[in-house]
């Protein structure tokens, strides 16, 4: 939409509707999106949202695949590449039985965090409030 002096100011809504029309909304980059994205969770989780932001991209399918393989948690990461894949299909593939293939592990590193936070926790409140072996708390 162009806005010409002939056509005399336009309203608010216009203006900003024009302006987002030309630039984009703020804050949606989804190059930027991308290069912040980390699998944090399962794989399944991480390629879901990979690929909501990769479709409004257009990135060669090598780049695809570089990018998918560098948000991988490492352990994984390190694994995939090992086998060379040469698409982002096999990638996820390749992610998702090593995944499955070392659950167990993963789901103990896991709860060997949460047993650490949690001891860490209950050191810090018994050094604020010690009890003695006689007494309870109410």
């Amino acid at each position: 939409m162009k806005l010409g002096l002939d056509m005399g100011a336009p309203s608010w809504t216009t203006f900003t509707k024009s302006l987002i029309d030309r630039f984009g909304a703020i804050g949606n980059d989804p190059m930027a999106k991308l290069m912040r994205l980390r699998q944090k969770t399962l794989v399944d989780d991480y390629h879901e949202v990979f690929d909501s932001i990769i479709t409004r991209l257009k990135l060669s399918d090598d780049h695809i695949l570089s990018c998918f393989l560098g948000g991988l948690q490492k352990e994984i990461q390190m694994m995939v590449r090992m086998f060379q894949p040469t698409s982002l299909q096999h990638a996820f593939t390749l992610a998702m039985t090593y995944e499955a293939a070392n659950s167990s592990n993963l789901m103990a590193k896991f709860h060997r965090g949460v047993l650490v936070h949690h001891l860490f926790l209950y050191r810090l409140l018994q050094s604020m409030w010690p009890l003695t072996p006689n007494q309870h708390v109410t």
